[in-house]
Parts: structure tokens; sequence; C-alpha cells
């Protein structure tokens, strides 16, 4: 369970997946804040028009049940599809699922047998996405009342409200990247811990980045889940933040995954946990 390995980790594999990725997603959540202030706006009124206009409750209230019927089904593309964000974040699993496969190879000194091939990089993303979009969704139904209350004011130029339409979209993509690669990171360590060493019983704990951005739940699972007595087995769950979950960012609840940085650290090499295969 050092600690060494961790700056190596984040700048070598993690930082070059959240790149690829944020390069790719940035133009989804992009397109559908353009097309949601678009739809509050009736996609009649020009930024010039819409600076000097006070608008009517019916136009832009975030509770109009028109409006939110039309993202809710999606109606030309107001809300990224679950398919979309498979597509995309698919081939960048792919790319780097072996070069996180290859690093823990190297660390622990073991042949890499497990590879990411299209096939395993779809799965992945399918899984990901079909655990995490209901947060997605509700992040993009949230949208509609950001958006609204910034054109309430009304913007000063077209320059303005592109900026903001697109500080807007950074900002999820980052949401979602970071969850994203540290979700895909994890999972595949340990689909190749297994896969390497079928006949040793491998423990896992939890480890944080301890510093000040790190949530108070992660910060005691790091504190429980560190210590050689208290590392759980490979297939059983950490008690995290009020939910039982395979490895960090592998929960449901958006406060106890999104952003999560953590990661997991094994123990296995030592005698006394090989199981007899006998």
């Amino acid at each position: 369970m050092k600690r060494e390995w961790y700056t190596e980790w984040i700048n070598s594999i993690i930082k070059p997946m959240e790149t690829d990725m944020l390069i790719s997603i940035i133009p989804l959540f992009l397109h559908s804040n353009k097309n949601i202030l678009q739809l509050l706006t009736n996609g009649i009124l020009p930024s010039e028009i819409r600076r000097r206009q006070t608008f009517s409750n019916n136009l832009i209230n975030p509770l109009n049940d028109n409006l939110y019927q039309k993202l809710i089904n999606n109606e030309n593309g107001y809300k990224i599809t679950p398919q979309a964000l498979t597509n995309t974040i698919t081939p960048i699993y792919k790319k780097h699922g072996n070069k996180i496969l290859q690093y823990q190879a190297d660390k622990y000194n073991f042949n890499n047998q497990y590879k990411v091939n299209k096939t395993i990089a779809n799965k992945l993303a399918t899984d990901f996405i079909a655990k995490q979009y209901p947060q997605i969704e509700q992040a993009q139904l949230n949208n509609l009342n950001n958006i609204e209350s910034r054109i309430s004011n009304g913007f000063k130029s077209q320059t303005e409200e592109n900026d903001y339409i697109t500080k807007l979209s950074q900002n999820q993509s980052k949401k979602f990247v970071i969850i994203a690669s540290n979700n895909v990171a994890n999972k595949l360590l340990i689909v190749q811990m297994k896969t390497t060493y079928p006949t040793y019983r491998i423990r896992k704990g939890w480890i944080s980045r301890k510093d000040a951005r790190v949530r108070p739940a992660h910060k005691l699972a790091d504190k429980q889940y560190k210590a050689k007595k208290n590392l759980i087995n490979i297939d059983d769950n950490f008690t995290v933040g009020g939910e039982s979950l395979p490895y960090p960012t592998g929960g449901t609840k958006p406060e106890n995954n999104i952003n999560c940085r953590c990661v997991i650290g094994f123990l296995f090499n030592e005698k006394e946990n090989e199981i007899p295969t006998s």
C-alpha cells in the first residue's frame, strides 16, 4: 500500500486519458447547452433582442411544463444520449485501457495477460454509462435552471453568451471525465489482478489523494481501509458514504462518486495469502 507510485500514476496514466476524453466529450455538452439556450428563447430571439427584452414567465420559467417536456423527450437533441456518450468514450477506453494494465504489470513485475480490445472497451463504456446516466440526465435537466437564470439578466454581446455556454460545458465535461477515467482505471485493475493471480487471495484498500478536495467520507475510507488488518477481499465491497461499492466511482450516489479521484491499492504477494489449489 505504498504511495510513491501515485504521482506517476496520475501524470502518466490518468491525466492523458482525461485530456483525450475532454477533447471528445466537450462538443457533446456544448451542443446540448446551446440547444437548451435556444429552447429557452424559443429559438427565434437573437442576442441583441434578448439583451434588451424582459421575458415573460411563460417563455423562460424553468417550471414551464412544455419546456421540460421538450427537454425530457430530447426533441432536436437537447439531451446527450447514452449511445452518444458510449460511442465517444469506447475508443478512449481501448486506447488507454491497455496503458493502465501495462503500468500495473510493470509495477508488480508480472506478464500482462489481459487486453482491452474494442469489444471489451465497448462493454466497459456501456456498463459505466448505464450506471451513471441517471446522474448525467439529472445534470442536463439542472441546466435548464442554470441557463434560464443566466439569460434572464441578458447577455451584453454574442461573445459573452458563447463564453458562458462554453464555460458551462467545460465544467460539466470535467466532472464527467474525472469519474469516467477513474472508474475504468479501478475496474481494469481489479480484473487484471484476478486474471493474473487466480489462485491468490487478493485484498484491496481505498486510497485517497489526501488533499483539501477529498470529501469527508473518502478521508474516512482512506483511514479505515489502508490498514492491513482492514483490507477487504477483492470481490467484496467497500462501505463508503452510505453505499456499498466495489471500487471508488463504482457506486450510484452523486455525492459519493462525482469528481471522485480515489483509487484502489492491492496486497496479494504474501505467502499466507495464497489459496491452496488442491
